[in-house]
């Protein structure tokens, strides 16, 4: 769906919450003020506009799939009935059931690569936080009961995978109170955000560990006498194994020894043989702690979300002294040695 540049400066959409939250990989919440001051417009890009060249194709091949007869909207945003400047804008509905379809493009290397977010086919909700959250506002803005994004990977193969997204309330709830609080304090006053304080690293992105939390905690399931017996032999199991491993190394470490002493780095047995290695040095690393800056943040800064203006010089302070209290000099423990053995058939 082309949207209309100039109106989307007065209120913020799906990706927009998405990206205030902490959900995006690609657009942070000082992106989205720009965008709202006028300072920065983006017209898009050649993946965006093959996005929308080929939403209707997206479209057709889930309506085919599924057997369903989908609606376009009109281009008019929805806006949220309290919240004027908040407004979502569902790419097509089911003709038959309340569920609204989202639908992308992405790469076959986005699909296949080592840390892809996307999910098998027709798996609930497997697919990038932004794409989610994104998502999950549309359901939540329709009062709809669920959704699906499909995503027609372009590639040699062209495959297309259909995701159930199920309505998460909390989240949902979360991320209009996100957008209202940014709306009202840096939008209303101009007032630009601090880029530390909305960066992935900081505050915002708790929204997304909240919603990995919340999936963690709704998987949890009740234990029976059958996994307690399972559990106890598992443990009993990984002491024994704890214990020969403990053998193993101080029996490794005799050998090594050994051979170092002996000014070589292998040893032929009746059985085979054994490769002494040493341990490698390594430099000393300069590690900054992202969690422990969040946790500073919270107890140096009551009300983190609603932050007055008057303060946002000392907020600005107050950050590169909790980059510094946070950032520590650390030494690599030296590559441990190893003996590798080779056992003759």
């Amino acid at each position: 769906m082309a949207l209309d540049l100039e109106l989307r400066k007065g209120y913020l959409g799906g990706t927009d919450l998405a990206a205030i939250s902490g959900l995006s990989d690609y657009t942070r919440p000082g992106d989205v003020w720009l965008e709202k001051m006028g300072q920065r417009t983006f017209t898009g890009n050649a993946a965006t506009e093959m996005g929308q060249d080929l939403e209707p194709v997206v479209a057709m091949r889930h309506g085919r799939k599924f057997g369903v007869t989908l609606l376009e909207l009109p281009p008019e945003p929805i806006y949220h009935p309290e919240h004027p400047f908040i407004a979502a804008n569902p790419d097509r509905i089911y003709a038959d059931r309340k569920r609204v379809l989202e639908c992308k493009t992405a790469s076959e290397e986005q699909l296949y690569g080592q840390e892809s977010p996307w999910g098998e086919d027709g798996e609930p909700g497997r697919v990038p936080l932004g794409y989610l959250g994104q998502t999950n506002h549309y359901i939540g803005m329709t009062g709809f009961e669920d959704a699906y994004l499909s995503c027609l990977f372009l590639g040699r193969s062209r495959i297309q995978r259909d995701y159930p997204i199920p309505f998460d309330r909390d989240l949902y709830d979360l991320m209009i109170q996100n957008g209202v609080q940014f709306w009202r304090t840096y939008v209303e006053t101009r007032i630009q955000p601090p880029v530390e304080l909305f960066s992935p690293e900081m505050a915002m992105k708790a929204v997304a560990m909240k919603a990995r939390l919340e999936e963690k905690k709704a998987k949890a399931l009740e234990s029976t006498p059958q996994v307690e017996a399972w559990a106890q032999h598992y443990r009993e199991l990984s002491d024994q194994i704890d214990a020969l491993t403990g053998k193993k190394k101080l029996l490794a470490a005799a050998i090594g020894g050994w051979i170092a002493d002996q000014g070589g780095t292998k040893v032929k047995h009746s059985l085979g043989s054994f490769t002494f290695k040493q341990g490698d040095e390594k430099p000393a690393a300069v590690v900054f702690d992202a969690e422990k800056a969040w946790a500073q943040l919270v107890v140096s800064i009551p009300g983190l979300a609603s932050i007055p203006g008057p303060v946002l010089d000392d907020l600005q302070k107050l950050i590169g002294e909790v980059h510094a209290a946070c950032t520590t000099t650390v030494t690599p423990t030296p590559t441990t040695p190893t003996l590798r053995p080779y056992w003759a058939k």
